[in-house]
Order: C-alpha cells, then sequence, then structure tokens
C-alpha cells in the first residue's frame, strides 16, 4: 500500500504542473522601404514592418548614427530631417508584450557633398566617385 501511495504522489508531482511553458518567440523586424547606399537627400523616411509569432509588438524603438534608442511606439515609419554629409545608420528594432527584443534591423546611407572643385562628388570615406554633376 505504501508503494502505491509512493508511485501515485510522485505521478502527480511529474503530471500535475502540465508541460513545460514554451520560451517566448522573439519578435522580427524587416525594412519595408527607405533610402539605402549613397544619396543626394538630406531628409529621409524609413518604413518596417514587425511580426511577433507567439505574442503582440509592444512597441518599436529606434536609433540614428548608433546613439540613444528613442521610443516610436507603434509607429512604423520614420522622418529623418537635416542629417550631415557623411556616412549614416538607422536603426529600428521591435519590443514584445513579454519585453523580449527583436534583432535590430540597420539601413546604412552615405550623403555626398560637391567637392570644392565643383566637378563631381565625394563620399564619406573619400573616395572620389567620378561623377559628373
Amino acid at each position: 500500500m505504501k508503494k502505491l501511495l509512493a508511485i501515485l504522489i510522485l505521478t502527480a508531482i511529474v503530471f500535475l504542473p502540465g508541460c513545460p511553458k514554451k520560451e517566448n518567440q522573439p519578435p522580427v523586424v524587416q525594412k519595408a522601404s527607405g533610402l539605402e547606399g549613397i544619396v543626394e537627400t538630406t531628409t529621409g523616411t524609413f518604413t518596417w514592418s514587425g511580426d511577433d509569432p507567439d505574442g503582440t509588438i509592444k512597441k518599436y524603438e529606434c536609433r540614428k548614427d548608433g546613439l540613444i534608442w528613442e521610443d516610436v511606439a507603434l509607429q512604423t515609419t520614420y522622418t529623418w530631417n537635416d542629417y550631415t554629409s557623411g556616412a549614416h545608420t538607422f536603426e529600428v528594432r521591435a519590443i514584445d508584450d513579454k519585453n523580449a527584443f527583436s534583432k535590430y534591423c540597420c539601413v546604412e546611407l552615405h550623403l555626398y557633398k560637391t567637392d570644392d572643385s565643383g566637378g563631381g562628388w565625394t563620399i564619406h570615406d573619400g573616395r572620389h566617385l567620378g561623377r559628373r554633376l
């Protein structure tokens, strides 16, 4: 009888808590549109989409040039105005309802400026692109 009771208690301990809970999967962010590469404008609008396979996205965050992450709520578009000549990065990430972070989506762009001779243009690292304006 004691053996049967021990088996019942052991069985209850193993099976009553239920199945192990699934680990939370982080959300995923993908670029939808926006500037990338060598650009000629000082304003860029970036759009993205996000998905959380096992929950909901709580918010998105963006950062420019590796600085501070900015909360943009559930917006999926951001306009960056007046960036300077040179190399820049724009990054976006999602945070889900269980506070998991997505890998961030990164866009790299180079705003060119006219060189001193007025005959061509260069990008941030100084390479001459050989294009006449």
